[in-house]
């Protein structure tokens, strides 16, 4: 099975890769920036900014299902460049679905796509707080002119390999080095690692699901509490680690205080029981065992 990954170069997109069995799928790459690794002519380079792309690519290969995780993920950023945020997570994804209008496309959307209220159900309407949000709602429309495809709404988590960006790379980045941070104890959530995401998204290709569907881990926690946690179980003083307030900080846009994705009928939908806290932290524990370039560059960053 020939597998697309878009936007490869982001957190999510390199985890899919390394941890996609090669001996199963031909795994074809496409990013903004350079791969980073020898793939001979697996990678295609694009701009999704770019309308010409989009035939390149579908000239480059013909893949039998897409994972579409390219996206402007940048909140913030998002809210300031409307006109950028609109083009390359909306307008492209458009581009994608006429390109390959006869693929399965898989497409990661987020629990941004629901706004300030206690349920994020399966079932539930959703009504984004800031622009980001709207722009991932948007393409999950947009994805889902075709029947057959399938928007995934989850909170993924895992390290950045390329760069030292991302909450899970800022976290243990300042927990190693015993910097000081401020997490909110106000903001609920319950991610899933890149890895455990990707074994239910094969999952959902395996049994052909189609529609909407919910993927992250069976635990509610605050940002403050699950850092805590995290240190705990790896072992690292976590004293520097400080609460403080979504309500106090000065954020560009508006977030949401309840990201929890609630998981009920996903997991009677895949017939599976979604992993608890202690799940994504064995993993976490095991990346950084058994891969001394990360701690390194951890550290170094």
């Amino acid at each position: 099975m020939n597998i697309l990954i878009t936007g490869s170069n982001g957190m999510v997109g390199q985890n899919f890769y390394k941890n996609l069995d090669k001996n199963k799928f031909q795994v074809y790459l496409t990013s903004r920036s350079k791969c980073n690794i020898n793939l001979n002519n697996y990678f295609f380079q694009s701009d999704f900014e770019n309308n010409n792309t989009f035939k390149n690519l579908k000239n480059f290969v013909n893949p039998d299902i897409i994972i579409h995780c390219a996206a402007m993920t940048n909140v913030d950023l998002c809210e300031t460049d409307k006109s950028r945020a609109f083009k390359i997570n909306v307008e492209s994804t458009k581009s994608l679905l006429d390109t390959y209008y006869d693929k399965k496309i898989i497409y990661i959307s987020s629990d941004a796509v629901f706004g300030s209220k206690d349920n994020n159900d399966l079932i539930d309407t959703p009504n984004p707080d800031n622009y980001y949000g709207l722009t991932k709602l948007k393409s999950e429309k947009i994805i889902l002119q075709n029947s057959n495809n399938v928007v995934v709404r989850t909170t993924p988590i895992g390290f950045n390999y390329l760069n030292n960006s991302g909450f899970l790379n800022w976290a243990l980045s300042s927990l190693i080095l015993k910097k000081s941070i401020k997490l909110f104890d106000d903001v609920y959530f319950n991610p899933i690692h890149t890895s455990l995401l990707l074994k239910y998204i094969l999952l959902v290709i395996q049994i052909n699901l189609k529609g909407v569907i919910h993927i992250n881990s069976n635990f509610k926690y605050t940002k403050y509490k699950f850092v805590k946690l995290l240190a705990s179980f790896l072992k690292i003083d976590s004293s520097h680690v400080l609460n403080s307030k979504l309500s106090k900080a000065n954020l560009v846009a508006k977030r949401n205080k309840n990201q929890i994705l609630k998981l009920e009928k996903s997991e009677n939908l895949l017939r599976i029981k979604y992993p608890d806290v202690n799940e994504n932290f064995l993993i976490i524990l095991n990346e950084l065992k058994n891969n001394n370039k990360l701690k390194n560059f951890l550290i170094k960053n």
